[in-house]
């Protein structure tokens, strides 16, 4: 894993060329009152098991071996969603660390993706709501079953995958399709 907010230099897709994009909220974490920081709450034990029934379902699906990029939130739940996911991972994936993703808008996750030079296969994204889901529904071309249980908004460590086109610093509103949503209760 590399520290920094911006995840330039990454080789791959061009203009023009589909590629997938794949938004995570962070798995279920300590309550909001707990003593610390809010950006240093862990995971739950449910919260770490859905993590890795997510990357379970990432790899039967075939999904994790198309991943060449993750952008993760620094906060200590996105870390441990993300070691819940990691070990379906291909060893060539590159992991950035962005404290951009804390807490951030669903522009300022579409922000840190324009900053993407080119990313082989598909890009995902381990960040926070309201950031993760809003940037779904911003990016969803609002057609089919998908984008209904879209919709009907998105628990913790749930997966929304996008279709998109064109270069990733040109995502536009209803510019991608939803092609799946998968929540911890599909995986049980």
């Amino acid at each position: 894993m590399t520290g920094g907010a911006t995840p330039q230099g990454h080789a791959g897709r061009g203009a023009g060329t589909r590629g997938r994009l794949l938004l995570v909220r962070h798995a279920k974490a300590t309550p909001q009152q707990s003593p610390g920081p809010d950006h240093d709450r862990p995971l739950v034990d449910r919260g770490r098991r859905d993590a890795q029934r997510l990357g379970a379902y990432l790899e039967q699906s075939g999904e994790a071996a198309r991943i060449g990029l993750v952008l993760c939130s620094t906060a200590t739940r996105a870390r441990g969603t993300l070691e819940g996911i990691l070990p379906a991972l291909p060893p060539e994936a590159s992991v950035v660390l962005s404290s951009a993703l804390y807490p951030a808008s669903a522009i300022g996750v579409l922000q840190c993706l324009g900053t993407i030079v080119a990313a082989g296969g598909s890009v995902a994204v381990v960040a926070h709501n309201p950031g993760i889901e809003d940037l779904a529904r911003l990016l969803s071309d609002s057609h089919g079953v998908p984008a209904e249980r879209l919709a009907a908004g998105l628990p913790t460590c749930a997966l929304v995958t996008l279709d998109v086109t064109g270069p990733w610093d040109d995502l536009r509103p209803a510019s991608a399709a939803v092609t799946s949503v998968v929540t911890p209760g599909d995986l049980r």
